[in-house]
């Protein structure tokens, strides 16, 4: 029997609340927390963060912030 793992990968249905699943996203959920919390001047760490076993997708992609807010002059109409 397949693992919920191998359906996912296999784009068969499966169930994300499984705790395999479960426990990979929360890994690279915190690894993209240390990348986006790493400056851009420390190449080095951010290669290392990018080879973590969870983020192995991310090694095609370059990753850049592309927004910020700081909340000045917003306006919200309710």
């Amino acid at each position: 029997m397949k693992t919920e793992k191998q359906k996912m990968l296999a784009g068969e249905l499966y169930d994300a609340l499984d705790p395999q699943l479960s426990e990979e996203r929360t890994k690279a959920r915190l690894l993209l927390q240390q990348l986006n919390n790493s400056r851009e001047d420390y190449p080095i760490e951010r290669a290392r963060i990018l080879r973590e076993p969870y983020l192995t997708l991310a090694k095609a992609y370059s990753l850049h912030s592309i927004f910020i807010f700081n909340g000045k002059g917003l306006n919200i109409v309710l």
